[in-house]
């Protein structure tokens, strides 16, 4: 994998005013309909967990300052449109970083990570790796379910609904072809994403015995 070069002599990045414009602009400028992509989502969950990785697998300096402005933005463009997310916020990064002593390379190296969290993107870099497998360790969380169901309604409130046989369905053949990319990451939430591989089984068998128990009764009725 490639690496990020991102170090600009004489410049020095500002990361808690980053951080707590973030925060501001989430919390204040988010849709209420989003519900499962929020500040907390940012800020509780991808960030923490991107420097957990980060710090496992040795990602310091000038591009660990990378990987947490990137973490930090990669949703922000959910303030602006629902459409291609990544890329607005791609392009609000490089609109925002250059405030807080972000340099020309460093804003595109933000740029770049901010891109890698899209699904199915292959990683060119081990921060690459570790951005996508910090927006989606929740597949490796014991609350998953909890923060699977948020994503539902989220994506109702966009016009995207799905009744729940459908829902469980496309999230098992999403969990079936997801692969962490970092050992880190594996290790961290390997067991967890089998266990909710497993439960999410269960939940599509018992919704198939239902529809056909419901089949059976309305058969009998006709």
């Amino acid at each position: 994998m490639k690496g990020i070069q991102t170090e600009e002599v004489g410049r020095r990045v500002d990361l808690d005013g980053l951080r707590d414009e973030v925060s501001r602009r989430l919390t204040r400028e988010l849709p209420e309909h989003m519900y499962y992509h929020d500040a907390a989502h940012t800020l509780d969950e991808v960030v923490p967990v991107a420097l957990l990785l980060a710090d496992a697998e040795g990602v310091d300096g000038p591009a660990r300052e990378v990987l947490l402005a990137a973490a930090l933005l990669h949703d922000i463009g959910y303030t602006r449109t629902t459409h291609d997310h990544e890329a607005a916020s791609a392009a609000m990064a490089a609109e925002i970083l250059p405030t807080y002593g972000f340099g020309t390379e460093q804003v595109a190296a933000v740029e770049r990570l901010i891109l890698a969290t899209r699904v199915g993107h292959r990683p060119e870099s081990l921060s690459e790796a570790i951005i996508a497998d910090a927006d989606l360790d929740v597949l490796g969380r014991a609350d998953f379910w909890h923060r699977n169901r948020s994503l539902q309604r989220e994506l109702a409130a966009l016009g995207l609904a799905h009744e729940d046989r459908s829902w469980v369905e496309i999230q098992q053949r999403f969990l079936r072809g997801h692969s962490f990319h970092t050992a880190s990451a594996r290790a961290r939430g390997g067991a967890g994403k089998i266990a909710n591989e497993r439960r999410v089984a269960t939940r599509l068998r018992r919704l198939v015995r239902v529809a056909g128990a419901r089949a059976e009764r309305a058969a009998g009725a006709g």
